[in-house]
């Protein structure tokens, strides 16, 4: 683990984005992963997000939405999947949601990347970033990824 955590705490050269470039980004993301999730997004701000925020967020929507469509399915169902972009004057917030098979958080084992490291890890690393994820066996999942500015 601490191996691969070197390779994702090298240096990222992504730019900052306006709040626009970011949307379309993270739109761009969820079409090429899920072209069937339906995406909305909210801009209050118009400030530029920093590089930094902007890898850390195209990193953790892509393995959160890899993971949805990996894992979610159930046979007989048609899984439902959304992504939500928030842009407000004091954060950032993407939320990525199905209404899938769902999981219990506290039973994924801690030798599961995607999670641990490609998401929960990658937030919590970047400075005023967060993560929640919350996820009920059968009622879907939902993960929150959240950076505050200082």
């Amino acid at each position: 683990l601490a191996h691969l955590g070197h390779f994702r705490e090298g240096p990222r050269e992504q730019a900052d984005l306006n709040a626009r470039k970011f949307v379309w980004m993270q739109q761009s993301i969820t079409t090429a992963i899920e072209p069937e999730a339906q995406f909305s997004y909210e801009v209050m701000d118009e400030a530029e997000v920093p590089g930094d925020v902007v890898h850390a967020f195209a990193e953790a929507t892509g393995e959160s939405l890899r993971n949805s469509c990996r894992h979610a399915n159930v046979p007989g169902h048609e899984v439902t999947r959304a992504v939500h972009v928030r842009l407000s004057p004091n954060a950032v917030t993407v939320t990525i949601l199905d209404d899938g098979r769902g999981f219990e958080p506290s039973q994924v084992a801690p030798t599961r990347l995607g999670l641990s490291v490609g998401v929960l890890g990658r937030m919590r690393d970047l400075d005023g970033g967060g993560a929640r994820i919350v996820s009920v066996p059968g009622g879907g999942t939902t993960v929150s990824l959240e950076w505050r500015r200082a």
